[in-house]
């Protein structure tokens, strides 16, 4: 059997749709291997967003994984004055998020810390 970086999982889709439903399939897969409990048929909405959400984390892990290192163990982020400039935290489920001005808004959680991808990876 074959293993493959999960880069090379993720550059074999053409596009995030694809790719969020065989990713989808594989924790579904990995979910009734370990449960007794087992999932079938249609995907649903909550097993299509935890798998984007795996998906985000993955690519976040590959890019930024010295960043959000620094920001466990420091606080804040040293190494790429680009990221500074956009105060990244990591939130309660260890996404990669931007800080700043608008965290006194009225807007949406989401929309005031929305998720930092990393420009050039192909989820992005």
């Amino acid at each position: 059997m074959t293993q493959c970086s999960p880069a090379e999982f993720m550059s074999r889709f053409s596009t995030l749709s694809s790719l969020q439903s065989v990713a989808a399939y594989c924790l579904r897969f990995y979910h009734n291997a370990n449960n007794p409990y087992f999932r079938t048929g249609y995907l649903t909405s909550t097993e299509l967003r935890d798998a984007l959400h795996a998906c985000i984390k993955i690519a976040q892990q590959e890019i930024y994984a010295q960043e959000i290192c620094d920001l466990r163990k420091k606080g804040q982020v040293s190494s790429k004055r680009h990221l500074q400039s956009l105060h990244p935290f990591l939130d309660k489920e260890s996404y990669f998020r931007v800080g700043g001005r608008l965290q006194d808004s009225c807007l949406p959680y989401d929309s005031k810390h929305q998720i930092i991808l990393p420009p050039a990876h192909h989820v992005t």
